[in-house]
């Protein structure tokens, strides 16, 4: 009984203490204020706490001295924080294979999966003007607005909204265009999954690794970009 007695008083005190370093820790010693504006969207009152925070790079105090020091530290901070997961690879192991060329009448569509990393690939439609010897480059990206059975198939205008066959008009106009499927999009979509919710379920698992899901799609596209810079009919 005296034993029981004692391990309760124990228990008591131990209590008490942690009821008093909280009331009396750093993070509790501001007065609370009642704030003037309540939100229901809590990102807006992130976005109020911070809103008189210094940017690190502001543009406005950009010039012609230090624009160049500007732009590497800005890269370099953006690198950081996209925080790219794969090692890159090789420019000749990028490309990996042609599926089938359909003649379009003014330029050729030729359908290519690529390596993305050593683990994965996308799949894309080089599109390249008749008769030419070398042109401009243009990567171009597809939009989300949950299309995802659209992804590249519109750019090129195979399908979709005519408004955004931008990358047909492009080579229509002479340029060489790369149009690829951004991950869970039309041929990177995995049968059986609903996208949308998969896309949510895997940007909170890549968060909870560190890698912001951006980070993945920059570090993809910049492969791309590699690709294109690679071909012998680009004016670099």
């Amino acid at each position: 009984m005296k034993k029981k007695f004692i391990f309760s008083i124990l228990i008591a005190i131990i209590i008490v203490s942690i009821f008093f370093f909280y009331n009396n820790s750093e993070n509790n010693e501001k007065e609370f204020v009642k704030p003037k504006i309540v939100f229901q969207n809590s990102f807006y009152s992130v976005r109020l706490k911070y809103k008189d925070i210094i940017p690190e790079f502001n543009i406005e105090e950009v010039n012609k001295r230090n624009k160049k020091q500007f732009d590497e530290d800005l890269r370099e901070k953006l690198l950081e924080l996209l925080n790219m997961p794969f090692d890159s690879i090789p420019s000749a192991e990028i490309y990996n294979l042609e599926i089938e060329s359909v003649d379009k009448g003014t330029y050729i569509q030729s359908h290519i999966s690529l390596l993305t990393s050593n683990s994965s690939t996308t799949y894309a439609y080089l599109l390249v003007p008749k008769n030419t010897k070398k042109a401009p480059a243009i990567l171009a990206m597809h939009q989300h607005g949950d299309s995802y059975d659209l992804g590249k198939e519109e750019i090129v205008g195979n399908k979709g909204n005519p408004d955004l066959y931008y990358g047909k008009e492009l080579v229509e106009r002479g340029y060489i265009v790369l149009a690829t499927d951004a991950s869970l999009f039309n041929e990177r979509k995995d049968i059986g999954s609903n996208p949308n919710s998969l896309e949510i379920s895997e940007t909170q698992h890549l968060l909870s690794l560190g890698h912001p899901p951006l980070g993945i799609i920059v570090q993809e596209d910049l492969v791309s970009l590699e690709f294109l810079n690679a071909l012998d009919i680009v004016d670099k």
